[in-house]
């Protein structure tokens, strides 16, 4: 929906977004990317599946998680 609609273009050119990947070793991979993005000061979009069908984005700009929690 968001790529039809063409939000999620809008939104990359904003920040760099990561897909939630299908494997744990992707996944790791793909957190790495998006914190080294985010502690350079660029920000991020990190979109996970939660529970299989709704789209979460987590959407930080160079703040770390754990002061948002």
């Amino acid at each position: 929906m968001l790529q039809q609609t063409g939000i999620w273009a809008r939104i990359e050119q904003q920040k760099p977004i990561f897909v939630e990947p299908k494997t744990k070793a992707e996944f790791s991979t793909a957190m790495e990317n998006f914190y080294d993005r985010v502690n350079a000061g660029d920000g991020a979009v990190f979109a996970a599946v939660c529970r299989g069908k709704v789209i979460s984005l987590i959407i930080t700009n160079a703040v770390p998680l754990s002061q948002n929690e």
